[in-house]
């Protein structure tokens, strides 16, 4: 089941892959492999990664069409 967002301030503090993807439209091991290499700074939390939503906020402000 896939969560709708209407405001930013309605998002987790902490999003995990699969919510970072869905707001970025790329795939969770997209999402993994860019928090694995530094890319986007994320914390690992045992196999999962957890990235605060304002990184992926400033990600998308930075976006070029």
């Amino acid at each position: 089941m896939r969560t709708t967002y209407t405001n930013w301030n309605a998002l987790p503090l902490i999003l995990t892959t699969t919510q970072a993807a869905l707001l970025l439209q790329i795939t969770p091991d997209r999402i993994a492999y860019l928090c694995k290499t530094g890319a986007i700074p994320a914390a690992q939390v045992g196999k999962g990664w957890r990235i605060d939503r304002d990184v992926i906020r400033e990600r998308l402000k930075g976006a070029t069409p």
